[in-house]
């Protein structure tokens, strides 16, 4: 009975120590949100793909996998660059535009 005891404690204490592991951690994701501070709807191209057309004032995310990359944003005749936009496991990168990004 008294080896019984430490064993239970030390399953007890692998087993509670486990946890399910949230969707980004298991595929590496994180998420980009872009908020649009300009009058116009703002057109998001991430690598040269449009992703999404934001209303003025309005905001909206894309889950990525983790790395780097590169945002242009188009609002009427107004082009902006955000580059390096580092994606990171689990967590949301917040943007804004034009606050964050360079005018072209």
């Amino acid at each position: 009975m008294k080896n019984i005891i430490p064993l239970l404690l030390v399953l007890f204490l692998v087993l509670g120590s486990c946890r399910i592991k949230e969707p980004c951690e298991l595929n590496n994701l994180g998420d980009i949100c872009i908020t649009n501070n300009t009058a116009e709807s703002l057109q998001v191209f991430i690598n040269e793909e449009k992703i999404m057309e934001i209303a003025p004032n309005g905001k909206s995310c894309v889950t990525r996998s983790v790395g780097i990359y590169s945002l242009k944003c188009f609002a009427g005749t107004e082009e902006w660059i955000i580059s390096d936009v580092d994606v990171i496991r689990c967590e949301i990168r917040n943007l804004r535009v034009p606050e964050d990004a360079w005018a072209n």
